[in-house]
């Protein structure tokens, strides 16, 4: 607590936040995954669909 009796809020930095964001975000695609909501794209079908969309 400072002089005045409150409570000193603690720094919180942008890179904390984004971490937490993005922890958050793993958490609940893997959550899908498992549950079979979503599906995973074989990989090798993923670079095909890239390099037709950018004909490489």
């Amino acid at each position: 607590m400072n002089n005045k009796g409150t409570k000193k809020q603690k720094s919180i930095s942008p890179l904390s936040v984004f971490k937490r964001i993005r922890d958050d975000e793993i958490e609940k695609r893997i959550k899908e995954l498992r549950s079979g909501l979503v599906k995973a794209i074989p990989l090798e079908q993923v670079k095909r669909r890239i390099e037709a969309r950018f004909h490489w």
